[in-house]
C-alpha cells in the first residue's frame, strides 16, 4: 500500500486532495510514501493511479526561484536573499550570492538553516 494519484496530476500542481491511499507496484530501490510531506506539489504529470514517490513531488520553492534564507545559531538570527536549487523531498535547499550552497527547513516562506 501507498499513495496513488487519485486523478490526472499536472507538474506544479499541490498533491494534497489530489492523492489517496491505494495499492501500486513496489519497484527496486523506491521507497512507498505513506504520508505525504505538507505543501508537496507535483514534479511531473500522474496519471489517475500512478504511484506518487518521492521523486514526483517536492516540498518547498521551485528551483531558480527568489528566497530567504534565515540562519539561526541560538539567539542569533540572519536573514539573506537566495535562489532556491533543487534538492531532497524533506528539505529544501538554497545557494547563497556567495556561491554557498544551504540546506534546511521550508518554514512560513523562508529557507530556515540551523547551526549549533
Amino acid at each position: 500500500r501507498g499513495l496513488v494519484a487519485a486523478r490526472a496530476i499536472r507538474p506544479g500542481e499541490p498533491l494534497a486532495g489530489a492523492v489517496a491511499p491505494g495499492e501500486a507496484e513496489v519497484a527496486p530501490g523506491r521507497p512507498v510514501l505513506s504520508a505525504l510531506p505538507e505543501g508537496a506539489v507535483a514534479t511531473r504529470p500522474l496519471a489517475q493511479g500512478a504511484r506518487v514517490d518521492a521523486d514526483a513531488l517536492r516540498t518547498g520553492p521551485a528551483p531558480g526561484s527568489a528566497v530567504t534564507v534565515l540562519v539561526r545559531s541560538g539567539a542569533l538570527a540572519v536573514a539573506r536573499p537566495a535562489r532556491a536549487v533543487p534538492c531532497s523531498p524533506e528539505h529544501a535547499c538554497a545557494l547563497l550570492p556567495s556561491g554557498r550552497r544551504v540546506e534546511g527547513r521550508y518554514v512560513d516562506g523562508r529557507v530556515v538553516v540551523e547551526v549549533p
